[in-house]
């Protein structure tokens, strides 16, 4: 669920406010493990395969979170 170019950061958000109607600012105050979490419930009800966490993603939580 990435746009080509644009970032999976960018996606994300892009994803999220568009899917829930929610403002940016609100998206942005999410921490970034609910933010994956909510693309997976996303991906699961729109029956894509979301493929879990990329290599870069998984990188990054152990950074946040270490």
């Amino acid at each position: 669920m990435t746009c080509k170019g644009v970032g999976w950061w960018l996606s994300l958000v892009d994803l999220l406010c568009s899917e829930y109607g929610w403002p940016l600012d609100a998206v942005l105050a999410l921490p970034v493990a609910r933010a994956l979490c909510l693309r997976a419930a996303i991906a699961e009800r729109n029956g894509v395969e979301s493929g879990g966490l990329s290599f870069l993603e998984i990188q990054l939580l152990k950074n946040l979170h270490g």
